[in-house]
């Protein structure tokens, strides 16, 4: 019992410490001013960090948890899901000809964080019940990836007229279900099988592939255009190192 309670301990740590990311983004993105092309290639920078997680853990712990079956119906799901909600939202802001496009943008970014950051949130929780020795380096390249990524969407926010007080209210509620999202993550893995786990990863990783072509590097492109290249390229390299450090 000790033993179980000192996992859900850690789980709880480990869901705020990528969850934290989405509230400290927001406030750095309200309160302090930096140029376009900064801001585009720190999203670019988050954009290479996630390629590394889909690449070097949610597709690998995909297919290590179930088969590559598991992992296409999950990766397709999770890019299906998210490409509808993009659409959807799209769909909404050209009808209301209200909202401008940076506006738009963020909340397809929103989207994009909620659907891939709750499955990340469920990962995390996973890796703990797996005791698997990755679950640092784990945390740290989803906290990084989060935290540039956000940054984006809350100054497109801010950019288009949404008040910071809002603003930071969105990304606290984003925070707490990510945070939840780890303890689910945690405690369904005690009853789920394998391929069900599967899934659940494959999701993931193809929500968040969805996002960064969708959302991620085209509004880099737009601002930063011959920089997010190397932006995006580092973002990789600093995430593959940190999928490889086995602590």
């Amino acid at each position: 019992m000790a033993y179980a309670d000192a996992d859900l301990i850690t789980t709880i740590l480990a869901g705020i410490s990528i969850a934290i990311s989405f509230p400290i983004a927001a406030a750095i993105s309200v309160y302090v001013n930096f140029s376009d092309r900064i801001k585009s290639n720190i999203v670019a920078f988050g954009g290479g960090i996630f390629f590394a997680t889909i690449a070097f853990s949610l597709v690998e712990e995909s297919i290590r948890q179930g088969d590559t079956i598991t992992l296409v119906i999950g990766f397709a799901s999770g890019a299906i899901l998210f490409t509808l909600a993009n659409y959807i939202v799209k769909e909404k802001h050209s009808k209301k000809q209200k909202a401008n496009y940076q506006t738009t943008s963020a909340e397809v970014m929103v989207v994009g964080e909620l659907l891939d950051s709750v499955s990340e949130g469920l990962f995390i929780g996973i890796l703990v019940a797996l005791q698997n020795p990755g679950l640092v380096s784990a945390v740290s390249a989803i906290f990084l990836g989060n935290l540039a990524t956000t940054i984006e969407a809350a100054k497109n926010m801010y950019q288009g007229g949404i008040n910071r007080l809002k603003i930071l209210i969105i990304w606290t509620y984003v925070f707490l279900a990510v945070a939840a999202s780890a303890i689910i993550g945690y405690l369904i893995s005690q009853y789920i099988a394998k391929e069900h786990t599967s899934v659940i990863l494959g999701f993931a990783a193809g929500a968040l592939l969805a996002m960064i072509a969708e959302s991620i590097m085209p509004e880099g492109y737009e601002k930063a255009r011959y920089t997010i290249g190397l932006s995006s390229s580092f973002g990789f390299l600093v995430g593959y190192m940190l999928f490889h450090l086995s602590f």
